[in-house]
């Protein structure tokens, strides 16, 4: 299966139709020249919301937009879960903005006047973590700029990835469990402490809710709900049959070594050592790897500056066999072109 995909990392989205790469000459150091490219990106149509109600959500909000008839693209809301200070939404046109403007300022919603201004784009976190690089001389922007700029060995390479995707790995088995269970619990107490709090708030101590929460707190030890030990696995390693790989810009496939918005795009084959790849999960991802390396006359995909077009392999393996989903941005490919990439991966594989 191929999918066409035209999504930016980061907090701008871009059309589903072809994108165009080429752009305005900038400085490699400008946090917003990804604003200045001939493309889409809905940071650039993007309103603020302050003075919004208490104990508003994300669905709240969302009801309230679609109740104007507006045209919302993402919506994001800033600050504690039921207790926003802010929220940024994003649309597809400028006309769609300004509409939104217009019915939501001033609005009066649950005895609030909402106050809505255009919003400036963010900055590329990507650039603006490679600038702070440069500024800084501390240990951990001397480590990340080693790792991106190929300054460091295999084996350190290996060890920062799998601290990345299996982060209890150097524990044992034992202890990995052991960290599990402390985890839970901690996530428990927390979520009893909240709802402990929201029922004493709005005065439901003496509701069915308020007793329920009552009697679960003493029964189960001040958890919300009884917190079974866990089940021991007899697959301890390659148990994952599910991985998404990323395709770097080098066409490499594998994970990368960080998020974009920590400031790397790099991506590194998993080492043989990867405790969640199987035999069998490794196998397929190395199919895909030959294909797209010595097949493929496409370009990995550049998130930075949008150029390139391989950006995912998506494998699922079962006993009978693996399914393998291929994402990649069309950019300005015709359909001929993409028809005929499908039947050479047909033909390959």
């Amino acid at each position: 299966m191929i999918g066409m995909n035209s999504e930016m990392s980061g907090e701008s989205t871009t059309p589903s139709t072809p994108v165009k790469t080429e752009s305005t000459e900038v400085s490699a150091e400008d946090v917003f020249s990804y604003t200045r490219r001939d493309e889409f990106t809905s940071e650039t149509l993007k309103i603020e919301i302050r003075n919004l109600p208490k104990h508003v959500g994300y669905d709240t909000l969302k009801k309230l937009l679609k109740r104007l008839d507006l045209k919302p693209l993402k919506t994001k809301l800033i600050g504690r879960p039921g207790a926003p200070t802010h929220s940024f939404v994003t649309f597809r046109c400028d006309e769609d903005r300004e509409e939104a403007i217009n019915k939501l300022h001033k609005y009066l919603w649950k005895n609030r006047e909402l106050v809505v201004k255009k919003a400036n784009p963010i900055a590329d976190p990507l650039v603006e973590k490679r600038n702070e690089r440069r500024r800084e001389d501390n240990a951990d922007a001397k480590r990340l700029k080693r790792l991106e700029d190929s300054e460091v060995s295999e084996e350190q390479l290996a060890d920062t990835l799998n601290d990345k995707i299996a982060s209890l790995w150097r524990m044992s088995y034992s202890q990995q469990l052991t960290e599990k269970y402390h985890l839970l619990k901690t996530c428990l107490l927390s979520l009893n402490k909240e709802l402990t709090k929201i029922v004493t708030q709005s005065g439901e101590e003496s509701t069915s809710l308020g007793v329920w929460l009552t009697r679960v707190t003493h029964e189960y030890d001040n958890k919300c709900c009884p917190l079974e030990d866990i089940r021991v696995s007899t697959l301890i390693n390659g148990y994952r049959n599910k991985c998404e790989f990323t395709v770097g810009i080098d066409k490499t496939v594998g994970f990368r070594l960080g998020l974009y918005r920590e400031g790397t795009v790099r991506v590194i084959s998993p080492p043989i050592n990867c405790p969640i790849i199987s035999d069998h999960m490794r196998s397929a991802m190395n199919a895909v790897q030959t294909y797209i390396t010595t097949k493929s006359r496409l370009n990995g995909f550049d998130p930075e500056t949008h150029s390139g077009h391989w950006i995912q392999a998506t494998v699922r393996t079962a006993s009978t066999g693996s399914m393998i989903i291929l994402v990649l941005n069309p950019q300005q490919l015709t359909a001929e072109e993409i028809t005929q990439e499908k039947a050479d991966i047909l033909h390959f594989f």
